[in-house]
């Protein structure tokens, strides 16, 4: 709580972020040149009032499923990520919920995956995700919010 980063891994793999409460830094969780099919994993975690919740740069193989991200100026942002899994997460009251750059990685074909996710209110239509490359959808969004125990 109140620091640069809340946790940091760099060029590391088969992590696992697990049941954490992570709160009010500049970036709640930052991965950054796991490259070679890391397999990290960011599950069960309440991260809020962060600038950025979840920064994933030059990475392969991370699953971020079943988090609270909430209250934060951005929820997600993804720089050159691939054959990634973000399901199930809480996408509550975030000015910016998903941001994706270098979007010709991000969810192309069977690259990324985002399905399954709240996305702050009641959705029966695909959520719309814009990156630069044009616009990507969750396609089966949650109607209600998970109930995620910490």
């Amino acid at each position: 709580m109140n620091n640069n980063t809340g946790i940091e891994i760099v060029g590391s793999g088969d992590n696992k972020i697990l049941s954490n409460t992570i709160s009010k830094n500049e970036y709640g969780t930052i991965i950054t040149q796991s490259y070679i099919d890391n397999n990290n994993s960011i599950k069960y975690n309440i991260i809020s009032k962060c600038m950025t919740d979840i920064c994933i740069v030059n990475s392969k193989k991370i699953s971020i499923e079943l988090n609270n991200i909430c209250y934060n100026v951005k929820g997600i942002e993804l720089y050159d990520v691939h054959n990634s899994y973000i399901i199930k997460n809480n996408f509550i009251l975030n000015i910016k919920p998903f941001n994706c750059f270098n979007g010709f990685y991000c969810f192309s074909g069977l690259d990324n995956f985002v399905n399954l996710n709240y996305w702050n209110r009641p959705r029966l239509l695909p959520k719309l995700i814009w990156n630069l490359w044009g616009p990507k959808f969750d396609f089966h969004p949650a109607f209600k919010p998970y109930n995620i125990n910490v």
